[in-house]
């Protein structure tokens, strides 16, 4: 498999494994109104793209083996408690069955930890 095709799989993958596919259509499908909360979406999205594409290449310079899946769950296992934060919140806004900005937002701050750690 080629470099690219591997990095697509890893981006991917996160996206699956940690939800960001989820919060990025719950992204998509808030409601609004007027001119800011139009930016205030488009805002969230383009930060949960920007933070995938930035998880991805910790993956990535994390130099793990194997296959995409085996190197994303390599570097979710090593994430600890801030992936589960993750993983938590995700599971927890899906139970209610919708999201808004502020949720949404808090959800974006707990990806930017994983980027960070």
């Amino acid at each position: 498999m080629s470099k690219i095709g591997h990095a697509a799989r890893v981006y991917f993958g996160l996206g699956a494994a940690l939800g960001l596919d989820w919060l990025r259509d719950q992204i998509e499908h808030l409601a609004v109104e007027g001119h800011w909360q139009a930016v205030a979406r488009g805002t969230l999205r383009e930060d949960l793209y920007v933070l995938q594409r930035r998880l991805c290449e910790r993956v990535l310079a994390s130099r793990a083996r194997g296959d995409a899946r085996e190197c994303v769950a390599a570097w979710l296992k090593s994430g600890g408690e801030t992936v589960a934060n993750l993983g938590r919140t995700v599971r927890e806004m899906r139970a209610t069955g919708s999201a808004d900005f502020p949720t949404l937002a808090v959800a974006l701050q707990y990806v930017r930890r994983l980027v960070e750690r």
